[in-house]
């Protein structure tokens, strides 16, 4: 996105129509295409999602560390900071397994390419014209056009920004929307 706004003077919202869409904001994300050692830049265009909500709904199947049994000592820094006065057992999170770490970065590379995806302001098809709904298919697409996960970083970054500039400026609690 652009650092240069169009902002207007704020307006007061008096009514809620059903069918309009008061709170959708679209924008673009700039990203930059080499072909044959030439750089070119490209507008992706974007719209703002409740990515608070997404990501809500991305959690359900985050991966979880497994439990382990581990004694803390007494006279360690861990009992000192929990006020133990004896050696005692305790289940702790194993954020240090190696399968955890995988199946958590495998996680967060897919709850990046869902949200852009769903902020995509652009429709995918098939080559003769049929529109494509699968996640897993829009995502084969774009991978197989060369995107890159620099690219795929910068429009989150853009969606991320524009869904915040327009839920702050829709925030009806400060009286600035």
């Amino acid at each position: 996105m652009t650092e240069e706004s169009n902002v207007k003077e704020p307006r007061r919202i008096s009514k809620f129509v059903e069918g309009e869409e008061l709170f959708y904001s679209t924008g673009v994300s700039l990203v930059m295409i080499t072909k044959d050692g030439v750089e070119e830049p490209a507008y992706i265009p974007i719209r703002s999602i409740g990515i608070v909500e997404l990501q809500q709904e991305l959690r359900k199947n985050q991966p979880k560390p497994k439990k382990k049994r581990v004694l803390i000592k007494k006279d360690s820094p861990e009992a000192k900071q929990f006020g133990l006065m004896h050696n005692q057992w305790v289940e702790m999170l194993d954020v240090a397994d190696e399968e955890y770490i995988a199946l958590q970065e495998i996680w967060q590379q897919d709850a990046q390419w869902k949200t852009v995806i769903a902020a995509l302001d652009m429709s995918f098809e098939t080559k003769d014209g049929k529109v494509i709904t699968d996640f897993e298919t829009k995502k084969k697409i774009m991978q197989g056009q060369g995107i890159t996960m620099h690219q795929l970083n910068r429009i989150l970054k853009d969606v991320v920004m524009l869904t915040s500039n327009m839920e702050e400026e829709a925030d009806f609690l400060s009286g600035k929307g």
